[in-house]
C-alpha cells in the first residue's frame, strides 16, 4: 500500500484520509455505479457498449416522429387534391376537400381549377363551407 500511496495523487488523498472516509468514499463510488452507469451502458445492433442517454433517444423519436407525421400531412393533401378532380364525388364533398386542401397550404394547378371551375359552379355552398371550416378551426387536412 505504501508504493501506490506515494505514486499517485489518489494515493496521497487516501493516505492522508482517515480509513473510515476512504471506506465512505469507495462506497460511494461502488454504488453510483451500481445505481447510475450500469444501468445507462447498452449495446447498439453492432454491439458496441455506449451510454444511453434518455433526452438523446427522446429527441431521435422526435425527429422521426415529425418526419412521419410530414409524410401523412403530405398524403392528406393528395388525398384533398384526388377529391378535387374526381367527378363522380358529390359537388359539396368535392368544394370541402377543396376547402380543406387550401387552408393546409395546396397551391399550383388545383388552386387555379378551384377558383377557375369548381367554385363558381356552386358559390353560395362554397360560402357556406368556408365559414363552417373556419367556425370549427380547421386549418389543415
Amino acid at each position: 500500500m505504501e508504493s501506490f500511496a506515494n505514486s499517485s495523487v489518489l494515493g496521497t488523498i487516501f493516505s492522508k484520509m482517515p480509513w473510515q472516509a476512504t471506506l465512505f468514499l469507495i462506497m460511494f463510488v461502488i454504488v453510483l455505479l451500481a445505481f447510475y452507469v450500469l444501468p445507462r451502458v447498452k449495446r447498439d445492433k453492432q454491439g458496441k457498449l455506449y451510454f444511453h442517454s434518455d433526452r438523446k433517444e427522446t429527441i431521435k423519436q422526435t425527429r422521426k416522429l415529425d418526419f412521419i407525421i410530414d409524410k401523412i400531412h403530405d398524403m392528406e393533401i393528395d388525398v384533398c387534391k384526388g377529391n378535387v378532380f374526381t367527378t363522380e364525388m358529390p359537388i359539396g364533398e368535392r368544394m370541402a376537400s377543396a376547402i380543406k386542401y387550401l387552408n393546409a397550404g395546396g397551391n399550383g394547378e388545383t388552386k387555379k381549377y378551384i377558383a377557375d371551375k369548381l367554385k363558381p359552379k356552386n358559390p353560395e355552398m362554397y360560402n357556406q363551407l368556408e365559414t363552417m371550416i373556419k367556425e370549427r378551426g380547421i386549418r389543415h387536412v
